[in-house]
């Protein structure tokens, strides 16, 4: 332990001899700074040799991540190699590994504020939200955080702080205007057919153009019943509606709920979690009798984080569905019976910022009357960017997600 001693302090005296070294040359800002384990966090530095590009695949970072947790290990006190561990750890979406040297530095200098808040912002994507909270808090207090990095930590520390609750409230709206060429739904040329037979349509009931005004409102509750396997119970609300300007036939509203537990499968896979639900919904039309179409019924989901970038989500869901006539003959209670859907939605990480998102699902509804039953499948897929706003100001990232899907029937 002497010997050990001996040898951290020669380093310490040759590391501070550099940098006063450096000082006589006019660079010792950056050299100090550097030296002493403060060198901030960037994805944007010059091509050294031996560090690799940004380009470098998984088996590449893997490499470097290796030789450099091995050069760690032999010097403790070299941050160059800290630091850069840290950064291929976090491309690598390793976290854990990550945090481990992000901490290992705070022992060695607990004055790194950009480390804190790079261990807050790994905790909270981890869950971990009462320690992302603590450090977050650490990082805002202290005076040599970055303005822009500082305006980060104070946007995310309030989400931190609520994810520590029990009962946590979550609220999307959405509101804007339409125009419909057909706002009717109705042949161009005024004559449909049904049965083999052309039907000539009133003028009142051809084809028209209108616009409307719409709402939508999504509402979701967690409470998290704070036991060691993570069970959360999950409410969901979604209310939408739409008012036509002209033809106020069409008025529409529809409202839809699930309750469900998510329960934790910590013995299967850390972030593993299954959440049976029941699901209900109704609607109303102006123009037909209330509610117009209903359904009822539940489905279970499974969410399966194979890897630290890519995650499984298959479900399958049922429901009894039932559309009200008012006319004579019943002829829209011919769409009532049953709906299955089953579903497989797939996450990936392609890098830091950068996730692709895909879903493929199947669908088999079993109407009273055999002909209105159908069948139907499709997929879709979606590429999430993160960048950068425009303004260091924005504490927050923007997204971009161009997106593509189909369905046949």
């Amino acid at each position: 332990m002497a010997m050990w001693g001996r040898i951290r302090a020669v380093r310490g005296k040759r590391r501070m001899l550099a940098v006063l070294a450096l000082a006589l040359a006019g660079t010792a800002p950056a050299a100090a700074q550097t030296l002493l384990g403060g060198r901030p966090f960037s994805r944007q530095q010059a091509s050294v040799p031996g560090r690799g590009s940004e380009s470098d695949g998984p088996a590449e970072l893997r490499a470097r991540q290796q030789a450099l947790l091995e050069r760690t290990r032999r010097d403790p006190l070299d941050f160059e190699a800290a630091y850069d561990y840290v950064e291929v750890a976090t491309a690598l979406r390793d976290n854990e590994a990550a945090i481990g040297a992000l901490e290992r530095l705070l022992t060695y200098n607990p004055r790194l504020a950009r480390a804190r808040y790079e261990l807050g912002l790994l905790y909270f994507q981890m869950g971990s939200h009462d320690a992302a909270a603590r450090y977050l808090r650490e990082a805002v207090a202290s005076p040599d955080l970055d303005p822009a990095i500082r305006a980060r930590a104070e946007a995310l520390y309030p989400d931190a702080v609520k994810q520590q609750s029990a009962s946590r409230w979550s609220v999307f709206l959405q509101a804007g205007l339409r125009y419909q060429s057909n706002a009717t739904y109705t042949p161009s040329g005024g004559v449909l057919r049904l049965g083999g037979q052309d039907f000539l349509l009133q003028p009142q009931e051809r084809r028209r153009a209108d616009g409307s005004a719409f709402g939508l409102a999504s509402i979701g509750h967690d409470y998290d019943l704070q036991n060691q396997r993570g069970d959360v119970i999950e409410t969901r609300l979604l209310a939408f509606g739409s008012k036509q300007f002209r033809e106020t036939a069409f008025d529409f509203g529809y409202v839809e709920g699930s309750f469900g537990i998510r329960f934790g499968l910590p013995e299967l896979m850390p972030g593993a979690s299954i959440k049976p639900y029941i699901v209900g919904q109704t609607s109303a039309l102006r123009s037909e009798r209330s509610p117009y179409v209903s359904s009822g019924g539940g489905g279970v989901s499974l969410r399966l984080p194979v890897t630290p970038t890519f995650t499984l989500e298959p479900g399958i869901e049922a429901r009894a569905t039932s559309v009200a006539a008012r006319d004579a003959f019943g002829a829209s209670g011919m769409g009532g019976g049953s709906l299955v859907v089953g579903y497989m939605t797939g996450t990936l990480g392609l890098a830091p910022d950068i996730d692709l998102e895909a879903k493929v699902f199947g669908l088999r509804s079993d109407a009273n009357r055999a002909s209105q039953s159908f069948a139907k499948i499709g997929a879709a897929a979606a590429l999430s960017i993160q960048f950068a706003p425009p303004s260091e100001l924005m504490p927050r990232k923007w997204k971009l997600s161009p997106f593509v899907g189909g369905a046949w029937i």
